[in-house]
């Protein structure tokens, strides 16, 4: 059976910002006029990548990442994010993580990620303020990885909203 995966999107090129952290910026239209940002992390720990709301890359940029390591994990932060989950899930031989009740697009998740619980990037945590979301539970959370000082949010919060006690920039 063939499957029929959303095209790439636009997007940039995979850019360093830390030794062992990555971004690729990118957009999406979710209608005439609305074009919003849409954005992917790459955490790398020895020669394993953690993709965090993962873009489908065009082909040229693809094989950047594979360059850069062995893509082992993606993380789904948010419950409208995930249009590529499945691409990913289907090309790579990794463990899917999402938070719960994020079942909004495929896969379902190969493993829950809360906040008490281990975390597939070394030193990391998951953040979640369920009360900041006005869409799904847990569209206020961040992912945290101490390692690099750096913090991934989901969307809300990150367009700015005032959230008490939340650190925008590390």
């Amino acid at each position: 059976m063939r499957i029929n995966y959303p095209p790439t999107e636009p997007h940039g090129e995979i850019r360093q910002l830390l030794p062992n952290f990555f971004y690729v910026p990118g957009t999406i239209k979710l209608a005439p006029g609305v074009t919003i940002n849409r954005n992917m992390g790459i955490a790398r720990w020895q020669d394993h990548l953690t993709l965090i709301n993962p873009i489908r890359l065009r082909p040229q940029q693809e094989e950047k990442l594979k360059d850069l390591g062995r893509v082992s994990h993606a993380i789904r932060l948010g419950y409208h994010h995930g249009r590529d989950d499945l691409y990913y899930r289907d090309h790579f031989d990794l463990t899917f993580w999402t938070q719960r009740g994020s079942d909004f697009y495929p896969p379902k998740a190969d493993k829950v990620l809360r906040q008490e619980d281990v975390c597939p990037i070394p030193g990391g945590a998951l953040l979640s303020f369920p009360k900041v979301s006005f869409q799904k539970p847990y569209c206020g959370s961040r992912l945290v990885a101490d390692y690099w000082s750096v913090v991934m949010p989901c969307s809300t919060g990150s367009h700015g909203m005032d959230v008490p006690g939340l650190v925008k920039t590390c």
